[in-house]
């Protein structure tokens, strides 16, 4: 059968129409994608502090209710220290009598109809102003760190317990000369001497309430004093070592060996005027809500030599938490999050991933209608 020209001709038109309403329709999607994107660039320019995404609504603080008391309470506190509270001092009260129209205008500003209500204070009374709970700086959980609050009987430093495993001379006695105290006026002394027999220990211990899973940072100060001063010269004879039992347990022999830290402390001379403190930190997470810490000296070698360890400035010091705030409701007010906790639009890897999408399907859809008949 024979096709006419006229009908090969409606063939192409039909043809050629059909690629340019395909090549409309994707150059349209194109541009459709262009200008949402011009679109937001524009609205991000003019308008910098807009809505964000991907990251959350951020919580706002709710109003306060009428003449609500906004207490700052600090959640799982290091110790029970007594807190300072920071009151605002109210202004001398006026003796004149309010006028009519400084209760008119009293009203107006608060909205309410009659005077405002005064806030009440926590211990009572009103037009006391906001009291606020100071949020409480790291307390020391050692008792007596400092070695300030004096000794027992036998030298000891009172809320410390000594231990020793015998086989040599040891005592036990308050420092308070310089410069063998790191502050204040006494720090912790003990000396070994005459070791018959090899690895003779002395030390402290005291058992402390902590709290469990919070972090806390150990710091320890002190010396080792030993008449040779050199640690090359002792083989490393003279040491100081600390273990903790996170269970409270009191019985230093209990502790593995492995578990005992040495102090990077080397010796100094045991009469040397420019003697100095040595330092130690350290982070620990307790696992129940109680611990004990042991420090002890160590004379490595069956010596007849004296060893002078000192101890001053022990402190651990849990990290504080962030205050909360509440009303005396018992309503929790979580303060608003800032832009850092949300993640802007054009910050968002996961717009661009999907522009760059669009825009490579929109490419190869062109590509393949080849823009031509």
């Amino acid at each position: 059968m024979a096709v006419s020209d006229d009908d090969m001709f409606d063939d192409e038109e039909s043809g050629g129409r059909f690629n340019l309403n395909r090549r409309f329709l994707l150059i349209g999607v194109v541009a459709l994608a262009l200008i949402c994107l011009v679109a937001i660039l524009i609205y991000r320019i003019l308008n910098p502090g807009g809505d964000d995404v991907a990251g959350g609504t951020p919580t706002s603080t709710p109003e306060p209710t009428e003449g609500p008391t906004v207490i700052a309470t600090i959640e799982d506190e290091p110790t029970v220290t007594p807190t300072r509270v920071i009151s605002e001092q109210p202004e001398e009260p006026s003796t004149d009598e309010p006028t009519m129209e400084a209760t008119e205008a009293a009203t107006a500003v608060a909205g309410t109809p009659g005077p405002p209500t005064p806030f009440a204070s926590p211990t009572g009374g009103a037009d006391e102003g906001i009291s606020l709970t100071a949020p409480m700086a790291p307390a020391n959980v050692l008792e007596n760190g400092d070695f300030e609050k004096g000794v027992d009987e036998q030298g000891v430093a009172l809320n410390w317990h000594s231990f020793t495993n015998g086989g040599a001379v040891v005592s036990y006695s308050a420092e308070t000369s310089d410069p063998h105290v790191r502050s204040g006026t006494t720090a912790q002394r003990i000396s070994i001497a005459q070791a018959s027999q090899q690895s003779r220990y002395a030390g402290i211990y005291q058992p402390v309430e902590v709290k469990s899973g919070q972090p806390y940072t150990l710091t320890l100060h002190g010396q080792i004093r030993t008449g040779l001063g050199d640690i090359q010269a002792s083989g490393y004879g003279y040491r100081m070592q600390y273990a903790i039992d996170y269970k409270g347990g009191v019985n230093w022999q209990a502790i593995p060996d492995e578990d005992w830290v040495e102090l990077p402390w080397d010796e100094q001379g045991l009469d040397a005027a420019d003697v100095e403190f040595l330092s130690y930190e350290t982070a620990i997470t307790p696992t129940s809500d109680e611990l004990t810490l042991f420090i002890r000296g160590w004379n490595k070698w069956a010596d007849p030599g004296l060893a002078e360890y000192t101890l001053d400035d022990l402190t651990l010091v849990g990290r504080p938490a962030a205050p909360v705030m509440v009303t005396e409701n018992g309503e929790t007010l979580i303060p608003e999050t800032g832009a850092g906790d949300t993640l802007s639009l054009l910050a968002d890897g996961r717009f661009w991933g999907a522009m760059l999408i669009l825009l490579l399907l929109a490419g190869g859809a062109i590509y393949r209608g080849r823009w031509g008949y």
